[in-house]
């Protein structure tokens, strides 16, 4: 049997259940999965966190992909389902299993939570209560959808989710706009630019799965390599007799940038274009020399 919970432009939440019911042992256990979202990212990470008689009996979160899964003992009583996440607004569920027999395993399946960005901007005030309750029906023995309950809770929910769509309208614009700019600093090698960019993005939209893998690809680029240094500047070894010469040669021409000389006493000498320097001087520029990234 299949019960709805469908999202409309003025509802909170997106919850589609399918109940199944197994009689796997004595225990009671209530097994629920779902996927939490910021619209159409996932969020991971989400902390879930199961309340009963105002304490915390169970803590979850959500996996990469946003999907989590909970397996639960319950004796009768009021469960609340909090779904968390650090700069999103809260949303929690009701399972009222007052009746609930001891002798069955229970599974609910595919409970989706939306969660929305929250800057302090919005009044949430309403998320105080569930957005959403289920309940166990002693007569069909399942759990079943609180219609009394769900459409009265979501009627509370208008003038909020409205204010949460246009928001979402907004935000969407902007990271839309960043990812243009970035992407143009990507192609341009603009990295700076194009870090910025993506940064921007995912402040609007902190789930998107794009910019953060752009970002890594940025991060990848500017990475030093060993084959970025070989790409320009050959490093030789020379030993005569007690002296060790470490030289950094161009390969565009084959002259000597950067050599150092370690002597049979311990002395050391540093050069920069065959010009004696100082070894803090020239460990600088040794050091930006291996650190810089050439295309």
């Amino acid at each position: 049997m299949r019960q709805f919970l469908t999202t409309t432009r003025t509802s909170i939440l997106t919850v589609t259940l399918i109940f199944g019911i197994t009689n796997l042992s004595f225990a009671t256990l209530l097994k629920i999965n779902g996927k939490v979202q910021d619209e159409q990212d996932p969020i991971s990470n989400c902390e879930i966190f199961v309340e009963y008689a105002s304490s915390v009996v169970h803590r979850d979160k959500s996996n990469q992909d946003g999907s989590y899964s909970l397996d639960l003992e319950v004796i009768p009583g009021t469960y609340t389902i909090n779904f968390a996440s650090e700069g999103y607004a809260t949303k929690k569920i009701e399972i009222d299993a007052n009746t609930i027999r001891k002798s069955k395993d229970y599974t609910i399946e595919n409970v989706y939570l939306d969660l929305f960005v929250s800057d302090g901007s919005l009044n949430t005030t309403a998320l105080n209560k569930p957005v959403a309750r289920l309940k166990y029906d002693l007569t069909d023995d399942k759990f079943v959808y609180d219609e009394k309950y769900n459409v009265a809770i979501q009627r509370n929910f208008n003038t909020l989710w409205n204010k949460v769509r246009n928001q979402r309208v907004h935000r969407n614009e902007i990271y839309e706009n960043q990812m243009i700019i970035g992407d143009s600093g990507l192609a341009n090698k603009d990295w700076s630019v194009a870090k910025t960019a993506y940064l921007n993005a995912l402040v609007q939209r902190p789930m998107a799965i794009e910019p953060k893998e752009k970002l890594k690809r940025i991060l990848n680029l500017k990475k030093p390599t060993r084959r970025t240094i070989e790409k320009n500047f050959l490093k030789e070894i020379v030993v005569k007799g007690k002296k060790r010469i470490t030289i950094y040669r161009s390969k565009k021409d084959e002259s000597i940038v950067f050599h150092k000389v370690d002597g049979r006493y311990n002395q050391q000498f540093y050069f920069i274009n065959n010009v004696s320097t100082t070894k803090l001087i020239w460990e600088q520029n040794v050091r930006r020399l291996e650190n810089s990234v050439w295309f």
